[in-house]
């Protein structure tokens, strides 16, 4: 049984060892975002935050990004401006209304 165990341990850190590692969260832009999407690994799992720049809601998110991409290290934590993605002018005047609305209740 103990040698399952240890197998199974090895397995763990050699699959690991051939995966991706990341550990921050990545500045996407108009240039880059298509390759660090369509150009990674598979398996690899990406998340993207849509942001605009001095909205309370996006700074949060961008704490919790950071926080997130230490403790999961194995998945890609991406950020991109609304503006640079050339996104709806209806979805920044949202997030700029996020700006004044949002509020942090722990």
């Amino acid at each position: 049984m103990i040698q399952i165990f240890e197998w199974i341990l090895y397995f763990i850190e050699y699959y690991h060892w051939f995966r991706p590692r990341f550990g921050q969260k990545f500045d996407l832009n108009r240039d880059n975002f298509t390759q660090s999407i369509d150009g990674e690994n598979k398996n690899v799992t990406i998340i993207v935050h849509v942001y605009e720049q001095g909205a309370r809601g996006c700074q949060l998110m961008d704490k919790c990004f950071d926080a997130l991409a230490e403790q999961y290290p194995y998945v890609k934590f991406c950020r991109i401006q609304a503006s640079e993605a050339q996104m709806s002018h209806n979805f920044v005047w949202t997030l700029s209304t996020l700006k004044e609305s949002t509020k942090l209740f722990i």
